[in-house]
């Protein structure tokens, strides 16, 4: 993902005002959501989705980034704009 989830235990303790300090320590210990997501993804063989609208170039011409793939054959990897619309 790219960037933590916010939602993490860790993060949650942060976002409620008031909170139970005993509450937010035990919070704090708990593994973050991604962390608990990577442990998952590692015991299975698994292939991750990625879904997009097709738009091969913006009015400049540039091209959307292709998605990275490890290992295999890349030719058919379609591209899509990232949704800032924001375009390296």
């Amino acid at each position: 993902m790219p960037e933590p989830d916010r939602l993490s235990p860790d993060r949650l303790a942060r976002l409620i005002p008031g909170i139970d300090p005993e509450l937010a320590g035990r919070l704090n210990a708990l593994p973050s959501n991604d962390s608990v997501l990577a442990s998952v993804l590692r015991q299975r063989p698994v292939v991750v989705g990625v879904a997009g609208i097709e738009d091969p170039a913006d009015a400049a011409g540039r091209r959307a980034p292709a998605l990275i793939v490890a290992g295999g054959d890349v030719s058919r990897v379609r591209r899509f704009p990232e949704s800032s619309g924001a375009w390296t």
